[in-house]
């Protein structure tokens, strides 16, 4: 069975046209990822003020990395600081500036400020001021978020108990008791870390190149005249076909990471910074998940859902081509199929329960509102059906699949 695997990924991967493919989608990953949307923003703001001249593509690349790493070894000096450090820097600046420091530190003209050392030594007074502000402002703007659900859950709460809804009384019960969990302090230098978690393309990429393989993977054999040699060889019956599955399923989940790893590449090249151990607060568009988590653990969960829904799609696919024809039908068909996904997936009207497993890849969808606190309602509930009924379904269409093809060889 390796050698058929091992000999069908060679297929796969050894295509001119899905070579040439592969290394344009990887490129436009990595450029996504690397900057230009972020270039083409700027430039964008600055052609509206007509008395300046944008920088260059490499000019702004170049800032963004120097402004990343400044910030980076601000950030590591200012965490390097204990409670202690802080209480007598703090002490010194009010000392030395007044007691409205901590607060009012941009209305004082002062140029002792910008002097380094200053009161904590590497940092000067007003980045140590500036980077204590930042985060307690980021702090404070994640815990107002979790206390206004948790403030509409406990008047739902007690409407529920009013009404006698026992459905209701249980739900924000959970809410309650998820959003009271301790979530951790933002203390990282987060830079392009939401592009990263919430990237879609790299899904989209794969599935175009899956489309690519899959679809003729079993009619390719019928167009090369080679079907009749494969079905009447020793490892014929079945082996052969549950190889292509294998093959594709591998496939999928290395093209999906290439696609991952190009894109955080990308964010690297730009100057982005994703810090795995900071809580998953820090990322404003994820601040509202039910469960606490660090950035590390939703990005495995990230691309493991990923990976998961590329693989169902390789299911479906090789099953078309396994079903079809000819190379023409299962290419249509599979084009149908996606572009079917695609389209109620992103273009209204939206109908992610029709979508396919494409509404699996990301799992912001189900995670990034308060609504999912109770597991067991919508739409947690419904992604983890979801993926189950696919699940099922891709097991089933494998056993399809490989019935028909076996009584093709009876056949012949």
């Amino acid at each position: 069975m390796t050698t058929l695997v091992r000999y069908e990924l060679k297929k796969a991967v050894g295509n001119r046209f899905f070579l040439a493919a592969f290394c344009l989608m990887l490129l436009a990953a990595f450029l996504l990822q690397g900057g230009v949307p972020q270039y083409w923003a700027y430039r964008q703001e600055i052609e509206a003020i007509a008395d300046l001249a944008p920088m260059t593509f490499l000019e702004y690349i170049r800032s963004e990395r120097l402004n990343s790493q400044i910030h980076r070894e601000m950030t590591a000096r200012y965490n390097a600081l204990t409670q202690d450090d802080h209480a007598r820097i703090a002490a010194a600046l009010k000392e030395k500036y007044g007691e409205d420091v901590l607060t009012e530190y941009g209305a004082i003209a002062d140029e002792r400020m910008f002097q380094v050392p200053g009161c904590a030594g590497d940092l000067s007074d007003m980045d140590y001021l500036a980077l204590r502000q930042q985060f307690a402002q980021r702090n404070a703007d994640a815990q107002e978020k979790l206390d206004t659900v948790l403030r509409n859950a406990a008047g739902l709460l007690e409407e529920a108990r009013a009404e006698g809804d026992a459905f209701g009384v249980r739900r924000n019960e959970e809410i309650l008791r998820l959003y009271s969990q301790p979530r951790g302090e933002i203390t990282g230098f987060l830079r392009g870390a939401g592009d990263l978690l919430l990237e879609s393309f790299s899904v989209l990429f794969a599935a175009l190149l899956v489309l690519l393989t899959a679809s003729a993977s079993v009619t390719g054999e019928y167009d090369r005249r080679t079907w009749l040699l494969l079905h009447t060889a020793k490892a014929g019956k079945g082996k052969t076909l549950l190889a292509k599955y294998l093959s594709g399923w591998i496939l999928a989940a290395g093209l999906v990471a290439a696609f991952q790893a190009v894109a955080a590449a990308g964010l690297t090249v730009r100057g982005g910074t994703v810090s795995l151990d900071q809580p998953l607060i820090a990322v404003e568009e994820l601040a509202l998940c039910p469960w606490p988590m660090v950035i590390g653990q939703y990005a495995l969960l990230a691309v493991g859902c990923k990976i998961f829904t590329v693989m169902l799609l390789s299911t479906l696919l090789t099953t078309v081509s396994a079903l079809s024809k000819n190379s023409l039908i299962a290419y249509a068909l599979g084009a149908l199929l996606l572009g079917g996904s695609l389209w109620l997936l992103y273009f209204p009207p939206r109908s992610e329960g029709l979508a396919g497993p494409l509404a699996l890849a990301d799992p912001a969808r189900y995670l990034g509102r308060y609504c999912v606190g109770d597991c067991f309602s919508m739409p947690v509930l419904w992604a983890a059906l979801h993926a189950a009924v696919w699940t099922l379904a891709g097991a089933a269409l494998v056993l399809i699949a490989n019935r028909v093809y076996c009584r093709k060889r009876r056949v012949v």
